[in-house]
């Protein structure tokens, strides 16, 4: 049995200060909004699950405890950046009309698109709010004002890599580095965020301490976008990267289909064109589509670009100057989010 990242222990105290801070509200859209966590089903009725799947809330705990802090000096920041992932998911179903999200309907699906863009700017408002309990538990307004500029500096960056995203399906992309900037723009955002705010709840408030965790988030963020696109086509066993025919969206974009588009022949541009025309693709299809790649060295580009901004995580960690107990907790909580990205 393969042992449970360490990382995955802080979950059950992120989950419950997530629900602490969505507690005592009765209007119907907070409903809306425990759906979208997970915590109930479209009848309002409570889920019984097992421990949440959540990575962005943990890796902030984690981070923090990295830096020498206690968990629960982290937990309200990691509340705060899960509800930020579920405000941008929402936006996301409402934007390319999702019906599914996690194997269930989506938010839009069950309550139509104007209540879930309430829903998604209502979550948005509470990750800011959940930040000013930061007041009651000792941190000053220098600190909680530090926080708030994390959270709103991540969402200028999340609207600006999906601008890129939307731009870069219609205009079929064919340069890798606008490609990973966007990638840096989305998933590296959130991580960057993550680690932003696992550093300031940890008291490392000078700018550089926190430029320099950040930019750890980032190139995890993009490893962890990277290794997704690789398991998409090629899996290295059972199951990983779920079914291909569910991400003919992203697969369109990916990174392995971004770099054959800029150094393949016309003959691989044009089968690549074919293949993002089929509005239902079969497995056997998309297998065709990863023999192209391959053999345009797509497959080989992508894991040195794991390989690339791993060694970009390691040098943000050096200019940290963490010790070393912290720096081999992070490396290895990063290579883990890395491995779950194709799962």
């Amino acid at each position: 049995m393969t042992r449970a990242p360490a990382f995955v222990r802080h979950r059950p105290a992120v989950e419950e200060t997530l629900r602490s801070v969505l507690s005592g509200r009765g209007l119907p859209l907070y409903r809306m909004m425990a759906y979208q966590l997970g915590w109930q089903d479209e009848r309002g009725q409570d889920i019984r699950t097992g421990a949440t799947d959540r990575t962005l809330g943990p890796f902030a705990v984690e981070t923090a405890v990295a830096l020498g802090a206690a968990e629960e000096a982290a937990l309200v920041h990691a509340a705060s950046v899960e509800l930020l992932l579920s405000s941008l998911q929402i936006h996301e179903d409402v934007a390319d009309e999702n019906a599914e999200r996690g194997g269930r309907t989506s938010v839009p699906g069950v309550w139509g698109m104007a209540q879930a863009v309430n829903a998604g700017d209502g979550m948005h408002a509470v990750a800011r709010l959940a930040l000013f309990d930061l007041d009651d538990r000792g941190a000053s307004p220098d600190e909680v004002t530090a926080c708030l500029r994390v959270i709103d500096e991540a969402t200028v960056q999340l609207s600006e890599g999906a601008y890129l995203e939307v731009n870069g399906r219609d205009k079929s992309p064919r340069d890798v580095d606008a490609y990973l900037e966007m990638v840096s723009l989305r998933e590296g955002a959130l991580m960057g965020c993550a680690a932003r705010l696992g550093a300031l709840a940890a008291g490392r408030t000078a700018r550089e301490a926190e430029d320099a965790m950040g930019a750890f988030g980032v190139a995890v963020g993009v490893v962890r976008w990277a290794e997704g696109d690789r398991a998409l086509f090629w899996p290295r066993s059972a199951g990983e990267g779920g079914d291909p025919t569910r991400f003919l969206g992203r697969a369109g974009i990916s990174l392995p289909v971004a770099h054959a588009l800029a150094a393949g022949t016309p003959g691989v541009r044009r089968a690549i064109a074919e293949h993002r025309r089929e509005v239902r693709p079969d497995v056997s299809g998309i297998a065709s589509l990863a023999r192209i790649l391959e053999e345009s060295g797509s497959r080989a580009f992508v894991e040195e670009t794991v390989r690339r901004f791993l060694a970009e995580a390691d040098k943000a960690l050096s200019a940290a100057e963490l010790h070393e107990n912290g720096a081999t907790r992070l490396r290895s909580a990063a290579r883990a989010i890395v491995r779950l990205a194709g799962s």
